[in-house]
């Protein structure tokens, strides 16, 4: 056992710094990120005022020099806000933990609103569009983003990380922690962020072991608020399915595509869904798209026929006969009165 523990950890600085600097090979001591941050932040500055126009900041995109893994305080990210208080929406392929310490604001994820405050944990998973605003100037906490490529390069099993229901099985994605736990998450965040800067070699083993604790203890502290799925369904067809859909669901809605790359028959993957996820291959594409269109409608300020072309609609028409088709009201109706309504019971239940 302490043979495998070893094999997994044995990385090189070098690597390790070409790993958190993923375009930059000339970072070569764990120094630089600190030499770096301001210019790190510096490029969200950039990004949330340069971009607004496009609806929906993709950062994948946008943002040069993404590293697979950041740590940085809330505080410091809000500080370059466009608007006081508020960050754009934005989505990514990288995951994303944020602890609030301090202050109170509304954050929407997705297409629903959640009025946060002191020791309100939230976590994004990959691509999902995000946004805050009406954050108060005393607003504090701590942001970490990663993905992948930050446990695989160190050889980390991804069913101890990716399997875990933290990322598969949660109802709802914000959690306000009591006061026995929210000091010990904090205490989490902390350490990570303390060495995240720190120069010491050793955070080549330490770091992604202090966010795998951090991992499961979100996760404990979704599952005993009730927040969790009683159990984690992972079938590799499955999984790569979602993926596509999630790269292609805009400009793909045949069910056969996906079958032919899946090298299945659509009945067969049909089967599959319908037993692990209870709606079949159509039903899944059409769901993605509903999903992208509410984003883009309670988050943007989009017209209607500009959120039809993002979802792979040339005509208008035709989307708004879908959105009435998959959600019972028209894009227009949504926009206008439905994200509010949900708004308002989601803050009633908070």
């Amino acid at each position: 056992m302490a043979l495998q523990l070893n094999r997994c950890l044995r990385l090189t600085p070098i690597r390790f710094m070409k790993t958190i600097f993923k375009n930059d090979p000339a970072n070569g001591g764990a120094i630089a990120k600190q030499f770096d941050k301001p210019a790190i932040l510096n490029r969200y500055r950039t990004v949330f005022h340069n971009y607004r126009a496009d609806g929906i900041i993709d950062m994948d995109r946008r943002l040069k020099e993404k590293g697979e893994f950041t740590a940085c305080k809330l505080e410091d990210i809000l500080a370059f806000a466009p608007e006081p208080g508020s960050l754009p929406p934005v989505r990514s392929s990288n995951y994303m933990m944020v602890l609030i310490t301090s202050g109170k604001g509304e954050k929407i994820i997705g297409a629903r609103s959640y009025d946060l405050c002191r020791h309100a944990l939230y976590f994004i998973p990959k691509r999902m569009v995000h946004s805050s605003r009406t954050w108060s100037t005393d607003t504090t906490g701590y942001i970490i983003n990663f993905n992948a490529d930050f446990f695989d390069q160190r050889n980390f099993p991804a069913d101890q990380i990716f399997g875990r229901k933290l990322f598969k099985g949660l109802q709802t994605p914000c959690l306000h922690l009591d006061e026995q736990a929210g000091p010990f998450v904090q205490q989490l965040f902390e350490r990570i962020i303390e060495e995240f800067n720190c120069d010491d070699i050793a955070q080549n083993e330490l770091l992604p072991l202090k966010v795998l604790e951090l991992l499961i203890a979100c996760e404990r502290a979704f599952q005993k608020a009730g927040l969790t799925c009683d159990e984690v369904v992972r079938h590799p067809v499955i999984e790569k399915f979602n993926e596509l859909v999630e790269m292609h669901f805009a400009e793909i809605r045949n069910v056969q595509w996906y079958a032919d790359q899946l090298c299945v028959h659509p009945n067969h993957l049909n089967y599959l869904l319908k037993k692990y996820s209870a709606v079949n291959a159509k039903e899944s594409i059409n769901n993605r798209i509903v999903l992208e269109a509410k984003s883009l409608l309670a988050l943007s300020g989009l017209m209607v026929k500009d959120v039809a072309h993002r979802v792979g609609f040339d005509d208008p028409n035709n989307f708004s006969t879908f959105f009435q088709k998959n959600t019972g009201c028209s894009p227009a109706s949504f926009r206008s009165t439905d994200v509010q309504q949900q708004a308002n019971e989601q803050l009633a239940a908070s």
